[in-house]
């Protein structure tokens, strides 16, 4: 399995999300390390669900913050994003249960790691901030 290496390039330009972000990428890191070291599926669990109770809110945030939008670009947009949202959370769901189940996971964690970074979820909060500014909704600034 392999570790995420952080990478300014993830960089949104809202520090809060993108210190959230950084913190993501720590956190599913340490899970797979769990894994990969052969801790007990207690343990990744555990992990798993400490990464969790950062990326709900960190995607309720995002949700709130693309509620005003009202172009079509934007509204579509928010379909997409939180489409990803949904689909990250099923993948991890899944993940969850074939740990707890005892299944060989490691590619599944690879894939999500991916799936966290690069292109999906973190590209996909950079075109928000897009959609967002060209909405006069947040601020160069």
């Amino acid at each position: 399995m392999h570790t995420i290496q952080w990478s300014d390039t993830y960089l949104i330009g809202l520090p809060d999300l993108d210190a959230e972000h950084r913190r993501m990428v720590a956190m599913i890191n340490a899970v797979i390390a769990a894994a990969a070291d052969g801790n007990p599926p207690k343990t990744v669990l555990g992990l798993i669900d400490d990464f969790m109770a950062l990326m709900l809110p960190h995607m309720k945030t995002e949700q709130e913050m693309m509620e005003p939008l009202a172009m079509p670009q934007g509204i579509a947009h928010r379909r997409r994003h939180l489409a990803g949202h949904a689909e990250f959370i099923r993948r991890i769901n899944a993940l969850r249960a074939d740990i707890a189940d005892g299944r060989e996971c490691n590619s599944d964690l690879d894939g999500l790691g991916v799936f966290l970074t690069v292109p999906e979820l973190i590209n996909s909060d950079y075109e928000m901030v897009g959609e967002l500014r060209r909405e006069r909704l947040l601020h160069n600034g």
